[in-house]
Formats: structure tokens, sequence, C-alpha cells
């Protein structure tokens, strides 16, 4: 079993919500384990924000279908909430991941590797 499979997050404290005006701020306050430093290079480096470039495709199919969903909405057509994984249950999102795939270079993760040329 990877660490992933056997990741459970643990309880949700520590979190607060503040509003000014218009203005919504998320605080969410963590006790890391490690020194400052190490925290903050984590956080700013772009060597370390780095994702797999695979996954970009997906980010890209879910981002189109979240501007589909406002688009609607905007026209007085609501759709509801559909993000995560509810987006890749969309019909089309197996077709905009493989679209936005392509379209970059990258194979979707979970695809059989083909070899390169």
């Amino acid at each position: 079993m990877s660490s992933r499979e056997q990741y459970m997050p643990g309880a949700a404290s520590g979190a607060e919500v503040r509003k000014e005006g218009e203005k919504w701020t998320l605080v969410l306050v963590r006790d890391l384990a490690h020194p400052p430093a190490k925290v903050w290079t984590a956080l700013t480096d772009p060597e370390h924000l780095r994702i797999d470039r695979r996954f970009i495709s997906m980010g890209a199919a879910g981002w189109h279908i979240c501007f589909d969903v406002l688009d609607r909405l905007l026209a007085g057509q609501p759709m509801g909430r559909m993000v995560g994984p509810a987006a890749m249950k969309v019909g089309g999102w197996q077709r905009l991941h493989a679209e936005y795939a392509k379209q970059f270079g990258v194979e979707p993760p979970g695809s059989p590797s083909r070899p390169r040329t």
C-alpha cells in the first residue's frame, strides 16, 4: 500500500473565516514539525511547487467545466456547483482531459505509456 493510500487527514481544527467588507479570508493554522526556513522554502521556491506535468490536463479540464458552470449561472441558467469528483463525472470530462493532454503534449495520468519517438 502506498503512502497516499494510507493517508488519513487529521481533524478539521485551527481554521477561521474572516470577513472585511466584501473580502473573505480563510485562515488555516497548522503546526508543522519542521524548521520555519524549510517550510518557507517549500511554500515559496518554484522548484518545490512543481506538480507532475501530466496532471495539468486534469486541471485544465476541471477549470473548463467550472467556467462553463459560471457562464450558465451568469446567463440565468444555473446548473449548480460542480467541482472535483463531480466535475470528473460529467460526460465530456474525459474528452476534455484527453484534448488538453494532447494540446499540452502530455500523457494523462493513468494512461498506458507510449514509446517516445
